[in-house]
């Protein structure tokens, strides 16, 4: 306030001098007509004029420097008394962190024991949690608290350790056990199963007891959806053993509901949600909003964690014999795709969002596709395994990785025994066909001559799906005289020509796309090899969109787990498509089957190509 009442009055001053000024501005004129008469005195007051102002000038200009100035240490002042409140907050806040998580000197420096206990504060820190005990009788947490392992804490310690922070009180034990306390939904809606109702001991087995004579008991919990409503399903568990075995079991291992070990959800509930995120895109937050509305109350960051460890277990199971599977047709479509993932710096551990790329396989001849996420990498070492010793066709577009595995020919026409162990790359025709559409608002004539060449190779290829044709039909028919192989040979020549005038009359945009269609060339003429190899890879592409519906839905990937992750739930989706499944049905099978299921068992059956409907 103060520089503002300053400023003011340095603005009534300047417009005190404007007054002023005008004032002699008036003088100076009456005596210009005075001297009018006089030309000897003129000059003497003009310079009179000019001295008046150049003083007033030099005044004004004084006047405004102070005020400035005066304006200018106000605001110093303030920034620096700013600053020094922020470098006390950031002391107190690092103080505050060295005596909550820092090490233990940290949080003992400075404190004094005789009032606050240990802790040096002001009350019992664990009064600030929910479900312990009250801090004014003085009681214990718990006598044994009991983990999900079953594992124990011993009361007799904990009893002598609260007497020694708290001398003089009276200490008393009871146990609480948490897992059954914290619920996610509502008691209407809670199930409790207990030991004795669904679990009997064999012969020679007994409960593992504790001092007191009584059975360790934990809880372990699945989440069940119903078409109309959420449960919660609360089962109690406790160790066994037996007397010719050293090892303990637990009975939720002998008996165990959940089809994903340490998950909590059931087998409906879980197929419900892996739906909800990867097909239909619905970010975890929304998920959490519609299991609210069900009655379940569940974070995100609880709800994720449970999603990426079912996952992580599904993709263990499945990926090895996944992949051989895909790596077993003979007939592939490829296609890559741009994400964006937060990857973590591995020094400094932060977080920075970086540009990545997903690859897409796409095996026509077995019916599955498989999504490929190799640290984020676009270059020939992601997709080499399975490429590279590929001995099928492949479609791609352009782009220069896919041709590192394409066979080459001889010099005399003949195969080079190198080339015998890589497989043959198809390009698309569409890629082609984009340039030549782009070329059209410069020339014309010679674009639409290609596009409608391009058209009719298309016919055929409507001509054959119209009537369903196998592979071997569909060759017989592009060979037929006026069909796609005289329609190749056309375009073919005319490529020629154009390559032979160094693109004489060409602008900039023909000239790139008769470049790349000439580049392509060899590779399109594959379709007269296979009549299963398609003359497009739009499959391919459409099956990266769900990538980007996706991160339009989501804005990004988390992190790299999560990167894995997506790609994995993809390849189940699209190979669902692909076979025309019902994708919650067909994980609700497949999570099912994997839970009877052993270690070392084959799984190719339980694939979306072969597990029963």
């Amino acid at each position: 306030m103060n520089a503002e009442i300053q400023l003011q009055a340095a603005y009534a001053m300047n417009a005190q001098l404007r007054d002023q000024i005008d004032s002699l501005n008036r003088t100076v004129w009456s005596l210009e007509e005075r001297l009018r008469i006089s030309d000897e005195g003129k000059e003497d007051l003009k310079r009179f004029y000019e001295n008046q102002m150049d003083a007033l000038r030099s005044d004004q200009q004084r006047l405004i420097d102070e005020a400035v100035s005066r304006i200018t240490k106000t605001f110093e002042e303030q920034i620096a008394k700013l600053i020094e409140e922020r470098d006390a907050a950031l002391r107190s806040a690092k103080s505050w962190r060295g005596r909550n998580f820092g090490r233990k000197s940290e949080r003992n420096a400075g404190r004094g024991r005789d009032d606050d206990g240990p802790s040096g504060r002001g009350e019992n820190r664990e009064s600030e949690k929910d479900g312990y005990v009250d801090t004014e009788s003085q009681k214990a947490k718990d006598a044994e608290k009991t983990s999900g392992d079953g594992s124990t804490v011993d009361a007799e310690k904990l009893v002598k350790r609260l007497k020694r922070r708290h001398p003089g009180a009276e200490v008393t034990v009871e146990r609480v056990d948490y897992s059954k306390a914290s619920q996610y939904m509502s008691d209407e809606n809670v199930v409790y199963h207990r030991l004795d109702e669904y679990f009997t001991l064999s012969d020679g087995e007994y409960f593992r007891t504790g001092k007191n004579g009584e059975v360790e008991k934990s809880w372990y919990r699945i989440m069940v959806r119903y078409p109309e409503r959420y449960e919660e399903h609360l089962y109690e568990a406790a160790h066994v053993r037996s007397k010719t075995e050293d090892e303990y079991k637990t009975t939720d291992v002998l008996e165990d509901r959940r089809p994903v070990p340490n998950c909590m959800f059931g087998t409906d509930m879980l197929a419900n949600i892996l739906c909800e995120k990867y097909l239909y895109h619905t970010p975890l937050e929304q998920v959490v909003q519609k299991l609210n509305h069900g009655g379940v109350n569940i974070s995100p960051s609880v709800l994720g964690e449970h999603v990426h460890n079912a996952i992580a277990w599904l993709s263990s199971k499945l990926e090895e014999c996944w992949r051989a599977e895909v790596r077993r047709s003979w007939i592939l479509m490829l296609d890559e795709a741009r994400v964006l993932v937060g990857c973590a710096d591995n020094e400094t551990r932060e977080r920075h969002y970086m540009n990545r790329y997903m690859w897409g396989i796409r095996a026509n001849s077995v019916n599955l596709v498989w999504f490929l996420y190799e640290n984020g990498s676009r270059g020939a070492e992601a997709i080499r395994p399975f490429l590279e010793g590929f001995l099928g066709f492949y479609t791609t577009d352009g782009y220069v990785v896919y041709k590192i595995f394409d066979s080459k020919e001889a010099a005399d026409g003949s195969e080079a025994d190198d080339a015998r162990k890589k497989g043959r790359r198809s390009a698309c025709l569409v890629h082609i066909r984009r340039g030549f559409v782009e070329a059209i608002i410069e020339n014309e004539t010679e674009a639409m001559w290609f596009i409608d060449e391009f058209g009719r190779m298309f016919s055929v290829e409507h001509y054959c799906a119209e009537r369903g044709l196998t592979g071997a039909e569909r060759l017989a028919e592009r060979l037929k005289p006026g069909n796609t192989a005289d329609i190749m040979r056309r375009i073919e020549e005319r490529l020629e020509v154009f390559r032979k005038s160094d693109f004489a009359g060409c602008g900039e945009l023909l000239k790139k796309a008769l470049k790349y269609a000439i580049g392509e060339w060899p590779a399109m003429k594959r379709v007269l090899e296979c009549g299963d190899v398609e003359l497009s890879n739009n499959l391919s592409e459409q099956m990266m969109r769900r990538i980007k519906m996706n991160l339009k839905n989501a804005g990004n990937i988390g992190s790299e787990r999560s990167a894995r992750h997506n790609a994995f739930m993809y390849s189940v989706i699209e190979s669902c498509k692909m076979m025309k499944r019902n994708v919650e049905d067909y994980l609700r099978s497949l999570l099912e089957r994997l839970r009877t299921a052993r270690d070392g068992d084959d799984l190719t059956c339980c694939l979306p190509c072969y597990l029963p409907v």
